[in-house]
């Protein structure tokens, strides 16, 4: 899981850096007579002030500015000045402006912590503010704040290959890089569940970066570390809605980034503006276009600039331009977000000048934020009902006992040509429900009856930066395999006689499943660093195994997941450095070995694996001084391979003169009292195990 903690000495004023004291740091206020101004707006602003077609889209749990904006610029006093925050079944909250040095004319008023506005709770709200004594209440604008799903992002560091050359990341910055995604996507502060497991090995010449059938073998091996089952239903328990892949350099010099379709995404760690690819990939996979010159366009969705030609975002052999009179940022390739939208970076810079759509390119990673096009859709396609049933899904049913399925998975290329990888078959309670289609997947019984079957839906566009053409497109999904099924076959309905079909692929059902035993015979009672995991397997069907290894840190509590670490293995044995894993008293590693068709699985023994402590990153750790009376922003960045989620009652800070100044990643440190404090930011995890860091700060 992730955190972020950031101390950063910048501030964007009116689009110019000005350095501040320390962190960001406000001022104390103008002593003298109160002044008055009319309130003329109440703004709730997540990410963006003025949303698509005048939209109120809000998300509960993600953290919120209100500001108030006047008829005239004045000197705030603090006295006179609050925010009543009221939602429909719970008590008012009231909240304190930001402290001000000149007059303004626009009042902001931020949370000390998420838990003192009740995590910004689904329901809902009214604002009442009142600046200088003069009040405003929002009652005739409905606010009402939504639930959206989380993301479940597994995330691996790839030790990639460049035409024979071995390159691995250097440094640590895509571990965090989930913070701008949370920051800029319609998802709660606890919305992005960064997954970061131990490194990717693609060193193989089959992984090839610098070729389309290696970049398309990295999507092919990332997408396979994800549990077979969530093949059926990706919302299921332990499964990730996404993969992310960080590779060291651009392939060929220019490609930022790629993914073949759901759920797998490649980035280029080594970019100043990585951080903007990340939301830039993901967002393609729910139906948002390129908005840089030459890019994949969805005019219907994300409008380009006009003047800009590219793809058709859902056929890349048509050539496009977008003549919605949106205007390009003047030093990117980028759709601008004009100041207007009100773009906001809450907790961070706080209000954006003109700002570039991060599905450009070409720019610093300041310009960067989502256009209100991309937040409108972003926000529908993350509704809970929504993504209950994602797009190219089969639906399913929720069987009372489990029964057989086969996962399946490879490529098809343009002239009908099939590679399929090593399927798995299962037990599972969630049941694809049977579908046909142009291109299919058949289970057949005796006398040929189709007893199962699966349609396949193929896209030979590759939403990467920049696109290029692809031959094959995979396919990948789950059908359920009854037990008189003797044959599998892959079929294409002829365009011209819907009653033709032409067998693509086929191949017999072995009559009985592989053996597998000794499956990580050698392990002790406690399990750390590099291992070898090797296991004993054969078949009578004469037919080459494959392997699947999975890890399981406490196979006896029914919340832990089994996390593949290695799929489609040929040889009977794994080298695995358990230091990287999450630790546990009763895990085990489970084996799944197949015939391309039928599978086993077997456990190990139990063993234990140490527990691992939080990493705290921290990115300037020089020393802070400001003035008595002034605020102090303070924002964490953790990784926990143990938790998925640390709850802000265990991330903890402290000041060594004042004591507790608040829980969570994001705290406002109000007028500390002068003196040189030792401010402590602590994460505590769930099996107990924390992790601090230190700042000195002098107030005077």
């Amino acid at each position: 899981m992730h955190f972020s903690f950031e101390l950063n000495p910048f501030r964007w004023i009116h689009g110019k850096r000005q350095l501040q004291v320390g962190l960001f740091v406000l001022g104390l206020p103008i002593l003298g007579l109160a002044q008055s101004a009319a309130i003329t707006e109440i703004e709730v602003n997540q990410a963006l002030g003025k949303q698509h077609r005048g939209a109120m889209h809000f998300f509960a749990g993600k953290n919120t500015i209100v500001r108030a904006f006047l008829d005239a610029a004045i000197t705030v006093d603090p006295e006179q000045t609050k925010l009543t925050v009221s939602r429909a079944g719970a008590d008012p909250i009231e909240l304190r402006a930001k402290v001000y040095d000149e007059p303004v004319n626009v009042v902001e008023f931020p949370c000390p912590t998420r838990e003192a506005c009740n995590n910004w709770a689904e329901g809902r709200y009214t604002f009442n503010a009142t600046v200088n004594g003069v009040s405003r209440s929002s009652e005739e604008t409905v606010y009402e704040f939504k639930a959206r799903i989380k993301l479940r992002i597994l995330v691996k560091p790839v030790k990639s290959n460049y035409a024979g050359t071995i390159k691995t990341i250097a440094d640590n910055k895509w571990k965090t890089a989930w913070s701008y995604l949370q920051s800029v996507f319609p998802v709660a502060a606890d919305g992005i569940v960064w997954d970061v497991q131990d490194e990717f090995d693609a060193s193989d010449m089959r992984f090839d970066l610098e070729t389309e059938p290696g970049r398309s073998a990295l999507w092919e091996g990332l997408t396979s570390l994800v549990p077979q089952k969530c093949a059926a239903n990706p919302k299921a328990d332990g499964c990730f809605d996404l993969v992310v892949g960080f590779i060291p350099e651009r392939p060929n010099g220019n490609l930022q980034g790629y993914t073949y379709g759901r759920p797998t995404n490649i980035v280029v760690a080594s970019d100043e503006d990585m951080p903007a690819t990340i939301p830039h990939e993901i967002a393609h996979i729910f139906s948002a276009g390129d908005t840089y010159d030459g890019g994949g366009f969805h005019c219907a969705v994300n409008p380009a600039p006009d003047g800009y030609n590219g793809k058709d975002f859902n056929n890349q052999e048509n050539t496009v331009s977008c003549t919605e009179g949106k205007r390009a940022f003047p030093t990117a390739s980028a759709t601008l977000i004009p100041a207007d939208a009100r773009p906001y970076e809450v907790g961070g810079r706080g209000a954006l000048t003109d700002t570039a759509c991060f599905m450009g390119s070409g720019g610093k990673m300041s310009d960067f934020w989502i256009s209100p096009e991309v937040y409108a859709t972003l926000f529908q396609a993350l509704d809970p009902a929504k993504a209950a049933a994602p797009e190219k899904t089969a639906q399913v049913r929720k069987a009372s006992a489990p029964e057989r399925l086969l996962y399946f998975s490879g490529f098809i290329n343009k002239k009908n040509e099939v590679r399929k990888d090593p399927w798995y078959s299962y037990m599972g309670t969630e049941i694809p429900t049977d579908s046909t289609g142009d291109l299919m997947l058949r289970a057949l019984g005796a006398g040929d009856a189709v007893v199962a079957s699966q349609k396949l839906t193929v896209s030979f566009n590759v939403l990467s930066n920049p696109p290029v053409a692809i031959e094959n497109a995979p396919f990948t999904g789950a059908v359920r395999f009854p037990q008189n099924a003797v044959k599998f076959q892959i079929v294409r309905r002829d365009p011209a006689d819907s009653t033709k079909l032409t067998v693509l692929w086929e191949s017999n059902v072995s009559e009985s499943d592989p053996e597998l035993s000794a499956v990580f015979a050698d392990a002790t009672e406690v399990v750390n660093d590099a291992k070898t995991i090797s296991w004993t397997a054969k078949t009578s069907s004469g037919k080459a195994l494959a392997y699947l290894v999975e890890f399981n840190p406490n196979v006896a509590d029914p919340a832990s997941d089994w996390i593949v670490i290695a799929a489609d293995l040929n040889e009977a044995k794994w080298d695995e450095d358990f230091s990287f894993l999450p630790g546990g008293n009763d895990a085990r590693i489970r084996v799944t070995a197949t015939d391309g068709i039928r599978a086993t699985a077997t456990e190990s023994k139990a063993f234990k694996v140490p527990f691992k402590a939080p990493e705290i990153y921290l990115k300037n750790l020089a020393s802070v001084t400001l003035k008595q009376g002034l605020d102090l922003d303070l924002s964490a960045e953790v990784e926990d391979v143990q938790d998925d989620f640390i709850p802000d009652a265990k991330l903890v800070w402290t000041s060594s003169i004042s004591g507790p100044l608040g829980n969570g990643l994001d705290v406002v440190a109000k007028r500390l009292v002068a003196g040189e404090h030792t401010i402590t930011f602590t994460a505590t995890n769930s099996a107990g195990l924390s992790s601090s860091q230190s700042i000195k700060v002098t107030v005077r």
